[in-house]
């Protein structure tokens, strides 16, 4: 597939992971309203780097899960360092798209995808 074309510099990695906290906050119903909550099951869908796949899945915690799905190999190595980095056991990273994720159909509580602005009610568009 070639070099990965929305590769991130570390700092600019941290300035959307910077912007994902802050989106938790301030968009905190909005998130709620689109699943991603304590316990829930989410998809990240072109997760790219995986700049806020971390965030989603200091949210959804513990009993909760995040996975992150994209169709370039390095950005889902990319994610799959982020998860690492942080410690997290309740995130993954694999490769997939939209149209074949690879996950079971009706198998998450909300998802998030490319080019959103905000995160998404699974079965919502």
């Amino acid at each position: 597939m070639g070099e990965y074309a929305l590769r991130l510099s570390d700092a600019e990695v941290a300035r959307y992971q910077a912007l994902a906290r802050r989106a938790c906050t301030e968009e905190k119903d909005l998130w709620r309203l689109a699943g991603i909550s304590t316990g829930a099951g989410i998809v990240d869908l072109g997760c790219g780097p995986g700049a806020a796949l971390v965030t989603m899945a200091e949210v959804v915690g513990p009993t909760g899960w995040v996975t992150g799905v994209d169709a370039d190999p390095q950005a889902v190595d990319r994610t799959s360092e982020m998860i690492t980095h942080a410690g997290l056991v309740n995130a993954r990273a694999q490769l997939g798209h939209a149209q074949a994720s690879g996950l079971a159909a009706a198998s998450c509580d909300g998802a998030s995808r490319v080019g959103a602005q905000r995160p998404t009610r699974a079965g919502h568009r």
